[in-house]
């Protein structure tokens, strides 16, 4: 099936930590990529916190790493997956201080900006 997104090995969360309050949350390395694009002209690198899923169904491992800030900002689709994620991500920090955001796409979809601002 030429349509057909399988991985050989199990796939895990991607993580980075350079001492911040708030982790920037991303669905695929390429929302990350693209989110750098835009929001970093120059080519400067602006140290951050971030969570790569790699899948929304790893949003459960991510939990532990995302508890440690005050503040996530989420970066996930607008599909019903990502909708879905984000929905989760609320109930799991409702009881806590915690802020989460919901930044999907404020008129850019990161994973795709990529693609269309390479052809």
């Amino acid at each position: 099936n030429p349509i057909s997104k399988n991985c050989m090995i199990k796939k895990d969360i991607t993580t980075h930590t350079a001492n911040s309050k708030e982790v920037l949350l991303f669905e695929g390395f390429f929302d990350l990529l693209s989110w750098y694009t835009i929001h970093c002209p120059n080519d400067q690198i602006i140290p951050l916190d971030y969570c790569v899923l790699n899948s929304t169904t790893n949003l459960d491992r991510a939990i532990p790493f995302l508890s440690n800030y005050s503040a996530i900002r989420s970066y996930l689709h607008v599909d019903s997956t990502g909708r879905l994620a984000n929905s989760k991500l609320k109930n799991w920090f409702s009881d806590s201080e915690k802020k989460t955001t919901n930044q999907s796409y404020q008129g850019v979809e990161y994973g795709r900006f990529a693609s269309r601002t390479t052809k």
